[in-house]
């Protein structure tokens, strides 16, 4: 009997203690609740605050969520203020008092570049940037984009005072829609006190990069109708010659869908997204401006998007480098370069028939052939070719041919030269024998490659199909740095 009720005490002394645990966790639950959630949503919940009060839930489990498994020592309370960024349609309201200056166009064009900018304490790097999007451009190209300037300065003056001289500086571009000048609007920003620190960041750089990321949604939120598709840029870049012409045919050239293409090695510096995504990552930026740099959430946002980790989507060589050192955070520099950045221009500046290209080459991932037949620097690189080898490019309409000039190798990869090699054409094309090579009527070899490099002239050659053919297995990779088809 004694034992029975020695079983008897355990037990009654377990269901005290589980009881006594109970109503101590229900205290702190409801001590929680009326510190954290209560104190955000509104007493009254009208249907323009539910968004808020949500995201405001959101945030505040993600908080405790992501510091789970952290502690060291054991957890001491301290409330924090999570703050909420402005439902979308407070943010798209204000985007349309944003303009300082910029014509307005009928249709959508085929790309718009934000720039956000702050002025430096050192340095001014913008209009060296605008320099350079001009430059580098023709007009044509130029007619086909709008640059968006986002003056993000916290001080009016300030952002007055620049508008001024941009609008001065470039008043040609203004008037022919080329470039718009915004400002952002003091209501867009939530308070940026009492931000929960993360990356070990001091408060200054909390502040920073939280009203970074706004500006950044800001920017994106304008360029939203503008264009079919929108580019990423910094207010201290340098590009490439023929830019516009080279995303054009990059997009032309993937292979499968795709959420964001990149042309340089940087985070976000020249990231391409379809404007059709851009109100999502608004959103998405809006709801964790506080959470992680502008660049990192662009990346998780992309992360979480593309449909396949194995699609490689950056364009080598790159289209833009990062040229600024002083950061508009004081005291930051930044002196990364992207070594695969390439201002080189091709020998001849000529605009190929339009054709489509293929080859029985194995390509290096998106060094497709295509890379080297556009008028942008790009090139064409395989895998060791074997003989017979073909690449093939196909005219959409027969050429009445001069000249043809072909060259491989590259600065960058000197020996990747093709070592035995012939250059047939055909004056018609019959159809694809695969997805690899074509078929064409009476292929005729017009020269053999020398030193890597095809020169050859032709007396107005009726031809609709050009063939490089390997004739030869050799142990190096094959570069094609430029084809250039003379009518």
């Amino acid at each position: 009997m004694s034992h029975l009720r020695m079983k008897q005490e355990f037990l009654v002394v377990i269901l005290l203690g589980c009881f006594l645990l109970m109503l101590t966790n229900c205290f702190w639950m409801l001590m929680y609740s009326q510190k954290n959630f209560i104190k955000e949503v509104p007493q009254t919940l009208s249907s323009s605050s539910i968004n808020d009060s949500c995201e405001s839930m959101i945030r505040e489990t993600v908080r405790i969520c992501s510091s789970k498994g952290t502690q060291t020592s054991k957890p001491k309370y301290t409330p924090k203020v999570v703050p909420v960024g402005l439902p979308m349609h407070h943010l798209l309201t204000a985007v349309q008092n944003a303009k300082i200056v910029g014509r307005d166009e009928p249709q959508k064009k085929f790309l718009t570049i934000g720039i956000p900018s702050v002025a430096r304490k050192k340095g001014n790097y913008i209009s060296s940037t605008l320099n350079s999007l001009i430059n580098r451009s023709n007009a044509e190209e130029q007619r086909q984009i709008t640059v968006v300037v986002l003056l993000a300065d916290s001080d009016s003056n300030v952002r007055m005072f620049r508008a001024k001289w941009l609008s001065s500086q470039y008043k040609e571009y203004i008037d022919s829609g080329f470039l718009h000048i915004i400002e952002t609007v003091p209501d867009i920003y939530p308070s940026f006190e009492n931000l929960r620190h993360t990356f070990n960041d001091p408060d200054s750089r909390v502040r920073w990069r939280a009203k970074q990321v706004v500006d950044f949604a800001f920017s994106l939120s304008y360029g939203m109708t503008l264009s079919e598709y929108y580019l990423i840029l910094e207010d201290d870049v340098e590009c490439a010659p023929h830019y516009v012409k080279a995303i054009q045919e990059f997009i032309k050239i993937q292979r499968k869908d795709w959420v964001s293409l990149s042309f340089t090695g940087f985070l976000i510096i020249g990231r391409l997204l379809k404007s059709s995504d851009l109100e999502r990552l608004v959103s998405f930026l809006m709801l964790f401006y506080s959470e992680k740099p502008v660049d990192l959430l662009i990346l998780q946002y992309i992360d979480l998007m593309v449909p396949s980790r194995t699609v490689i989507t950056r364009r080598v060589p790159s289209l833009f480098q990062h040229v600024g050192i002083h950061s508009s955070l004081d005291g930051k520099v930044q002196k990364l370069k992207d070594k695969k950045y390439s201002a080189l221009i091709r020998k001849y500046q000529v605009v190929n028939p339009e054709a489509d290209l293929v080859t029985s080459m194995k390509t290096y991932e998106t060094y497709y052939p295509e890379m080297a037949y556009g008028i942008s620097y790009g090139y064409f690189w395989a895998m060791a070719p074997k003989a017979n080898d073909t690449l093939d490019i196909i005219f959409h309409e027969p050429q009445n041919v001069t000249k043809i000039y072909i060259k491989s190798g590259s600065n960058d990869h000197v020996n990747d030269i093709l070592v035995n090699g012939v250059l047939q054409i055909s004056p018609h094309f019959i159809n694809l024998v695969s997805d690899y090579k074509a078929e064409c009527e009476n292929f005729v070899p017009v020269a053999g490659f020398e030193k890597g490099i095809v020169n050859i002239t032709l007396h107005n050659f009726l031809t609709q199909c050009v063939r490089i053919k390997v004739t030869m297995t050799q142990k190096n990779w094959l570069v094609i740095s430029e084809i250039a088809i003379f009518k």
